[in-house]
């Protein structure tokens, strides 16, 4: 976020501190605080001694398909954590703070109708979304009866060079790539005809921050409004390349 004003960023104890390559080229540029999200004294600390004026809450798991490995899981980094910041935020800063968290597209599950908006009820289908979804209501709960500045952006897929590649669109592009070099023959992938609304991160990360800037809180569905299948992704990504496809 190439905005004013510094950035604090989280670092949960069991990822280390050695593990932010992704975030090399800038992370001389920002404080780091490390703590157990378990634990509230030690998130509670850094609250008192930061005083924040805007949190955005970006500290949990993202993977789908690793939910349903690890449910119990999903479930407190994605809803307990949140609801641990939000405490953190009410009884540890001592100022009016705006606070952003991630909500997500998944939380909609199956919708069947073409059009997708702040208004569509969630149909979450796996424990990732089902733990979102719950997220997003102690967030909407908080906004309203501790009346805390307190948005919820539903965000769709946002990509950058920056993605892990566990994630298709990385594994997509990190295969195109070694294929062009003669590194690698095949690309195995599940579902192509899967459709998804994928944006760019730094896209993202602007109406993040624009949301907390308006007079009201209030929560929005950040996408592209348009939807593309993996099919399309994959053939997109090898022409760029100039590698045929067989």
């Amino acid at each position: 976020m190439n905005k004013p004003d510094g950035i604090l960023v989280f670092l949960h104890q069991n990822r280390g501190l050695m593990q932010f390559g992704h975030i090399s080229n800038f992370v001389d540029d920002i404080k780091l605080h490390r703590i157990d999200w378990k634990n509230r004294l030690e998130l509670e600390a850094v609250l008192k001694r930061v005083q924040p004026d805007e949190v955005y809450h970006l500290a949990s798991s993202s993977n789908v398909k690793q939910s349903y490995w690890f449910a119990e899981d999903s479930l407190d980094s994605i809803y307990l954590n949140t609801l641990r910041m939000l405490d953190g935020i009410l009884n540890c800063v001592q100022k009016d703070v705006k606070f952003f968290h991630p909500s997500s597209g998944e939380m909609f599950g199956s919708v069947l109708t073409g059009e997708i908006n702040e208004d569509t009820p969630f149909r979450p289908c796996s424990p990732y979304a089902i733990s979102k979804a719950c997220a997003h209501w102690i967030v909407a709960t908080y906004r309203e009866t501790h009346d805390l500045f307190a948005c919820n952006g539903i965000m769709f897929n946002h990509e950058s060079p920056r993605r892990d590649k566990t994630f298709v669109t990385r594994k997509i592009t990190d295969a195109v790539a070694k294929i062009f070099v003669g590194k690698q023959q095949l690309l195995e992938l599940g579902n192509l005809d899967a459709f998804k609304d994928w944006g760019h991160s730094r896209d993202y990360t602007e109406a993040m921050w624009r949301m907390l800037q308006r007079g009201e809180p209030d929560d929005y569905v950040i996408a592209t409004g348009e939807s593309h299948t993996v099919r399309e992704f994959v053939h997109e990504a090898f022409r760029f390349a100039g590698v045929d496809i067989r």
